[in-house]
């Protein structure tokens, strides 16, 4: 015993399991990032380690000599796959010299997880304990997590497997489908970011690197979705079809997928880690720099609103190539079916602030072409999402189809509320919403705090709904920019056959923006039309040169 507490591969343990990851955890739930072992296990220490004269590696006889095991053992040598990973192994579970034998038996880095009990038995018989072959066998996973890439591919891994993550041990958001939690991805095992001071989420393509120069990576947060069935794997892959499609819009308002995979039973995606909701950032006490005061319209929330109203209006019609779905070249259409607040996320900060649609887990899409996919066939019967910010079309329409105007009423729900929260504050937006939750619903799936009331074969918009539109138009001595927002919420609280396309919001939206940013409020005779039917006059325009100075 006395020798074996002088061997090398002691203090070289110590080391290795000092860099251990996540920080902070027993030994035994740490991964041994293979940047470190590459840089702890070099030639020089392995030689050393071969060398030593205790009492376990005296006793074996190298073939051939140190120096050529050390370079079987870093991959120096032709059709030699490396055994780094299986030596450190060995120096944790305190069994380095066993390293001979099991090259000799032809394992390596490459066939690393085939170390099993039953080969470890087979190997050693009984020289070597069942206790220490157990060890072996469990504490491989902890050095051999999977490298993520965002390379839109579904992976399995085995419930063994030790993903290389950082996680809050409590969710930062849970609902129906299941929790988030905020993680960290060790930069060996993530090729998604890399260091770039203009654009943090950057999109790497490219190979593994197994070097120490990995440390070029940055340690970003991400959101880990993990769906609350194990067993529903239908809903997964709906959801993960649908956020892979619309991969294709490159549009910085709909989320990005980082990963989809399943662990064990459980099934999970990856997105880059928000700063909140929309519906926090409307319930919460707001910053400092968004307390509620005139102007109104310089908000930051309006600019956003509108590129919301874009990416749902993207989402309506577009095109994906035959590579991004696996179907030849294609036109799509679809619905979100449950736009409310919370499923509006909000990245980055201060004026780096954007607002992301989230949740496609019922959404539905089609490809213009198949069944139900014709040019103006725009249909459809799914299963949506909640009430609150749900149109009354299904409530009307005995034939239960839903149209692409579903998600439009739902855009001009947030929108009215976005504009009381900003105009009203907080405590405007609460009364808002009690006020609109007092009165009766008739709905067909409870009373809630939706916008309208149903009305014989019809609907109407709840006196709350209409009282607050008319509070707002006086409060701002109508300012031509809110008095267009507030307009065109009352041109989306029709019916669905004379709702405006969510093209012709966000059309709108844009055209109320740009004479908000205008110096003399002069329209182009483009815009003419546009801005007049949502009640704006040329050179009428509230802004000033003094105003602007404090935009």
């Amino acid at each position: 015993m006395e020798g074996i507490e002088k061997c090398v591969g002691v203090g070289l343990r110590a080391e290795l399991q000092q860099v251990g990851y996540p920080p902070g955890r027993l030994s035994s739930e740490q991964i041994t990032p293979i940047t470190e072992i590459h840089a702890k296990l070099t030639g020089e220490v392995i030689e050393r380690l071969l060398s030593c004269q205790c009492a376990m590696h005296s006793a074996r006889v190298i073939t051939g000599g140190v120096g050529n095991l050390v370079d079987k053992i870093l991959g120096l040598q032709p059709e030699c796959p490396p055994a780094i990973k299986i030596l450190t192994l060995l120096v944790l579970v305190k069994q380095s010299h066993l390293i001979i034998e099991l090259m000799e038996n032809c394992f390596n880095d490459t066939n690393y997880e085939e170390l099993s009990v039953n080969r470890l038995k087979v190997i050693f018989g009984n020289t070597f304990s069942n206790k220490a072959i157990n060890k072996i066998s469990k504490r491989k996973w902890l050095l051999n997590p999977p490298t993520l890439f965002c390379d839109g591919l579904h992976e399995h891994f085995r419930k063994d497997i030790i993903m290389p993550f950082n996680e809050s041990e409590e969710p930062i958001g849970t609902g129906s489908y299941g929790k988030v939690y905020e993680v960290e991805i060790h930069p060996s095992y993530q090729r998604f970011v890399k260091e770039d001071p203009n654009n943090p989420l950057h999109e790497l393509n490219g190979h593994l690197d197994l070097t120490p120069d990995c440390a070029k990576y940055q340690r970003p947060k991400f959101a880990r979705k993990q769906l609350r069935s194990p067993t529903d794997q239908i809903t997964f892959e709906t959801e993960r079809d649908n956020l892979q499609l619309i991969q294709t819009l490159k549009n910085k308002h709909v989320i990005q997928i980082f990963k989809s995979y399943r662990h064990g039973d459980e099934l999970n995606f990856l997105f880059p880690l928000a700063e909140g909701s929309l519906s926090t950032y409307l319930g919460e006490v707001a910053p400092d720099e968004d307390i509620v005061e005139p102007p109104y319209w310089t908000h930051w929330l309006w600019d956003q609103m509108a590129g919301v109203a874009d990416a749902l209006a993207s989402l309506y019609s577009f095109s994906a190539a035959a590579g991004e779905t696996g179907t030849p070249n294609s036109t799509w259409y679809g619905y979100h079916l449950d736009l409310k607040p919370s499923n509006i996320l909000i990245q980055g900060t201060g004026n780096a602030r954007t607002l992301v649609i989230t949740d496609f887990g019922q959404a539905c899409f089609r490809m213009i072409g198949t069944e139900f996919g014709s040019a103006i066939y725009s249909a459809i019967t799914p299963n949506p999402g909640g009430t609150t910010y749900a149109p009354p079309d299904q409530q009307v329409d005995s034939s239960g189809h839903i149209h692409r105007s579903f998600d439009v009423w739902s855009f001009g729900c947030i929108l009215l509320e976005v504009a009381v929260f900003i105009i009203q504050g907080q405590r405007g937006l609460v009364e808002f919403r009690n006020d609109r939750r007092s009165q009766t619903t008739l709905h067909a799936r409870g009373t809630t705090a939706c916008f309208y009331r149903l009305e014989g074969r019809g609907f109407e918009l709840k006196q709350a709904v209409l009282n607050r539109i008319e509070i707002l138009e006086t409060d701002v001595d109508h300012h031509q920019f809110i008095t267009g927002i507030l307009k065109l919420v009352r041109e989306i609280f029709q019916s669905q056959a004379d709702r405006p396309t969510a093209r012709d919001v966000a059309d709108d939206l844009k055209c109320l923006l740009r004479l908000r940013d205008s110096t003399n409020g002069v329209f182009d005779p483009t815009e003419r039309e546009q801005a007049t039917r949502l009640g704006m006059q040329d050179g009428d325009c509230d802004i000033g040169d003094d105003e602007l100075k404090d935009m």
